[in-house]
């Protein structure tokens, strides 16, 4: 197997830890409906909440030693690589921070201050679901357009 530079390395361990946040999002999702379904299929969702985390472990967990073990072992000041796509996954976080908090907003006045019968967990993993699969998502959706246009180049540069 190549050597792969440091950006190279990271611009995959952001690919996994997005992928990750995707799963990560679907398991609290699913974790929000078992407060709408009967017992029997609560109990399933939790087999299948678990068999996700298990996914992500799997997932993520193998890149995040190798930056960690690259990390101590590295005297380089300069931790993270400067990368197009470290900008897109910092894009992308800010979308979701941005969509989760103008949403808070929208649904306290909708809402209002009233009385729930579901519990605070409910909305926190809604929230943080919520968060998650936007940043995801447009980290994903940034990556397919940078994609396009970087074809778009090699398409001009062979052309010419």
């Amino acid at each position: 197997m190549a050597q792969q530079s440091a950006a190279q390395f990271y611009e995959r361990f952001l690919g996994r830890v997005t992928l990750g946040l995707l799963l990560l999002a679907i398991a609290l999702v699913i974790d929000c409906a078992g407060y709408f379904v009967d017992a029997a299929t609560d109990e399933v969702l939790r087999y299948v909440r678990r068999t996700l985390s298990v996914v992500i472990i799997i997932v993520v967990a193998p890149s995040t030693l190798k930056l960690m073990w690259n990390r101590w072992k590295s005297d380089s000041p300069h931790r993270e690589p400067e990368s197009f796509v470290v900008e897109i996954y910092k894009k992308a976080s800010l979308h979701g921070f941005t969509f989760v908090a103008l949403a808070l907003v929208v649904l306290q006045g909708v809402l209002g201050a009233g009385e729930s019968t579901l519990p605070a967990l409910f909305f926190i993993k809604a929230v943080l679901a919520a968060m998650l699969l936007v940043t995801s998502l447009s980290f994903y959706l940034q990556m397919q357009v940078d994609d396009d246009l970087e074809e778009d180049d090699f398409d001009d540069e062979a052309s010419s």
